[in-house]
């Protein structure tokens, strides 16, 4: 009987290494290569639905289309974004602290933008 470890960096992608041994006592050392970040790649479970994706230096989880966080591997500080939706139309998103509302136009897409107190933060024409 052979037994096989994979120890694996903490957002789950990359593989640090691999080692085969008959030894069970056997512990690993170190921390592995440094992280590198190749991409982009996208993580998808099995309804098809985006869970992870490695691109432009950071790393995002999403938990359906209502939450996602990011970060930049070593920093251990994230943003957070939260959606609101009635029925299929997104209406708001929580940035970190800040709210913003989202107006569409009648298409479904986000032409115009504003934080809670009301100033204007983007447009699309």
């Amino acid at each position: 009987m052979r037994t096989v470890n994979v120890w694996v960096q903490e957002d789950g992608i990359f593989i640090d290494k691999i080692v085969l041994t008959t030894n069970s006592s056997y512990t690993p050392s170190g921390t592995g290569p440094a992280e590198s970040l190749r991409g982009p790649v996208f993580v998808y479970d099995g309804g098809g639905n985006r869970v992870r994706a490695v691109e432009a230096g950071s790393i995002t989880a999403y938990v359906g289309s209502w939450y996602e966080s990011s970060r930049v591997p070593g920093d251990l500080t994230s943003n957070a974004n939260q959606y609101y939706y009635a029925g299929s139309q997104r209406l708001a998103m929580r940035a970190n602290a800040d709210l913003y509302y989202l107006l569409g136009d009648h298409l479904g897409s986000t032409s115009l933008s504003y934080k809670a107190v009301g100033d204007v933060v983007q447009t699309q024409t």
